[in-house]
């Protein structure tokens, strides 16, 4: 089976009609089985997230709104997204999967997130802190995480 470099969400896989890519702290003690790739990142068999109970929560929490925020070594630089996997999506960002301005200026540590309902409460978000001084967006990280330190490790 070939996962994409990318770890999305779904893609084809042979014997497995879809897979879903899923953060590994959402399958501990759950009994699933899984396959481990990436270090943190498991893939379970779709027909687990067909079928009431379980699967079904996994795939909710795995798919909770996030808008947040990553910089690079030295704070000097801020990027502003909105995701619905924020451990898959900030995983990209960290290893350069996306090419853009967070993969030219080499930003890839999380200094603030924040979570939300739905999606486009999410998205609404995100638009108003882009239009925000920088004075205070960085007062909005200092509030959260006041000696800017990388949150990775807070949500894998």
């Amino acid at each position: 089976m070939e996962i994409p470099a990318c770890a999305g969400m779904t893609g084809k896989a042979s014997s497995w009609d879809f897979i879903y890519v899923i953060p590994a702290y959402h399958l501990r003690h759950t009994g699933i089985s899984f396959t481990s790739y990436r270090h943190f990142i498991y893939v379970i068999p779709a027909f687990h997230l067909r079928h009431p109970g379980e699967g079904r929560d996994l795939l909710r929490v795995c798919m909770q709104p996030a808008v947040y925020i990553l910089s690079n070594e030295n704070n000097k630089v801020l990027y502003i997204g909105v995701t619905s996997n924020l451990v898959q999506r900030v995983y990209q960002h960290r290893n350069h999967l996306v090419d853009g301005f967070t993969k030219q200026y080499n930003v890839t540590k999380l200094v603030y997130f924040e979570v939300h309902e739905d999606m486009s409460e999410a998205i609404k978000r995100e638009k108003a802190l882009k239009n925000w001084h920088r004075d205070w967006k960085n007062r909005l990280v200092s509030e959260m995480n006041p000696d800017w330190n990388d949150l990775w490790d807070s949500i894998v």
